[in-house]
């Protein structure tokens, strides 16, 4: 007996010490690199994002006055004009280059949802293939580096809502959504179809299945 409570005792020493260990490495803060770098990209991010903000405050009709006007001059290589909108967007490529140059950072998890979200400049008007390479663009291409992310789920629920009228709108042939009419759009659509499938076969959020099936209806309807 005195034995055996020697071991445990022995054993729950070194269990103590282990765990002190593990503790004691957790607490060390992080190498002086990671910690820089992690401050860059932190900054770099909050610059984006503060022209994203301040570009969408600016009303449309004051677009050319000052001081939006030097304003927007002074950031033209950042930005892009969406004419349908009238307005000025931050280029989502610069999101998206901030995303692969700290890939390996928790933040960048957050860049790629910001990317993600980031207005496109243009509209679809109805077509579906525009609607298709959007959504593959921005929250798949989400999806895509981040099957399980943060933002996961929104990026589905997103998409979801999306896809749903065009299906509502083909079931009951509404026609206010237009498909391709000939091969190279028909083949276009199958494309990005195809990679969204790829795409989501990594996901494994249960809603994945209502994006596949919506997918496979808009996709059998252009065949």
């Amino acid at each position: 007996m005195i034995g055996a409570f020697v071991f445990a005792v022995s054993g729950a020493l070194i269990s103590a010490r282990a765990d002190s260990a593990a503790l004691s490495t957790l607490a060390k803060p992080l190498p002086t690199p990671v910690r820089t770098q992690a401050r860059t990209a932190d900054a770099e991010f909050k610059r984006l994002l503060r022209l994203r903000d301040s570009l969408a405050k600016i009303p449309v009709e004051k677009i050319d006055r000052q001081p939006h006007k030097s304003f927007i001059k002074a950031n033209r290589k950042d930005i892009v004009y969406s004419e349908p909108a009238g307005q000025w967007l931050v280029r989502s490529d610069l999101f998206w280059n901030l995303r692969n140059k700290y890939k390996a950072l928790p933040i960048a998890d957050d860049i790629a949802w910001a990317a993600a979200e980031n207005p496109l400049p243009g509209e679809c008007e109805g077509d579906i293939n525009c609607y298709i390479y959007t959504n593959r663009v921005t929250l798949a291409q989400y999806l895509s580096f981040y099957p399980n992310g943060k933002s996961a789920k929104k990026a589905l629920a997103e998409i979801i809502e999306e896809l749903d009228y065009i299906v509502e709108d083909l079931n009951g042939k509404k026609g206010n959504y237009v498909g391709p009419d000939d091969k190279a759009g028909r083949d276009e659509l199958a494309k990005r179809i195809a990679e969204m499938r790829v795409i989501l076969s990594k996901v494994t959020a249960a809603d994945r299945a209502k994006v596949i099936s919506q997918l496979a209806t808009i996709g059998e309807a252009f065949r």
